[in-house]
């Protein structure tokens, strides 16, 4: 759902202004969001790239009927993108972060760190949405080293294992089961990334 779609809707409910009391986030589910599985992130994305985030800047937006909080999240594209023509920097706008005591949290949506690697599948830069990965959170795999292997391996964006023979349209939470222990069982990037292109040319 677009940014200015679901902030209109925000405001109509009186919702948005109380996100702003004091210092607490307060979550809000915009929208119900159907589960993708692969294919589907594919076909709807317009860029599917390896990225690393190099920078965040949370910011005010002000509109007509009220404000926001925003953040500006840089990546720095790792390789040639599999889908869409990007280049690196890339640029992405979410809904919510903190400026001062101003704070917004929109449920689903992802609160991306420096550092992290990912591989998104995402809408295009300039286009206003929630969050530009496709399905909020689901277009956001992250990557994370193995040690016991020495391989990189690939999560979903709340540490489920990505995994060639279960379905993406589940959603299981990992519990008390660590990021190393979910890495174990999941699936390796490169395998990952070849199912991916694969898809791209079907």
């Amino acid at each position: 759902m677009r940014t200015k779609e679901v902030l209109s809707a925000f405001l109509r409910l009186g919702t948005l202004p109380l996100m702003f009391v004091g210092v607490c986030p307060i979550s809000a589910q915009a929208t119900t969001v159907k589960p993708l599985d692969l294919p589907d992130l594919v076909d709807k994305a317009e860029i599917i790239a390896d990225v690393t985030v190099t920078n965040t800047q949370p910011y005010v937006y002000y509109a007509q009927d009220g404000r926001s909080v925003h953040t500006r999240v840089t990546f720095r594209v790792n390789g040639q993108p599999i889908k869409g023509n990007v280049a690196s920097p890339l640029v992405l706008d979410f809904v919510g972060g903190s400026v001062g005591y101003l704070k917004m949290v929109v449920s689903g949506v992802p609160q991306l760190q420096v550092g992290q690697r990912l591989i998104i599948f995402s809408h295009a830069p300039g286009d206003f949405y929630v969050s530009p990965f496709i399905g909020v959170d689901q277009g956001a795999m992250r990557v994370v080293h193995d040690q016991a292997t020495q391989t990189d391996r690939v999560l979903r964006w709340w540490g489920q294992p990505v995994n060639e023979n279960e379905s993406m349209t589940s959603r299981q939470m990992n519990g008390q089961r660590s990021e190393t222990e979910a890495a174990q069982s999941s699936e390796r990037l490169e395998n990952f990334l070849s199912r991916v292109r694969a898809l791209r040319v079907q």
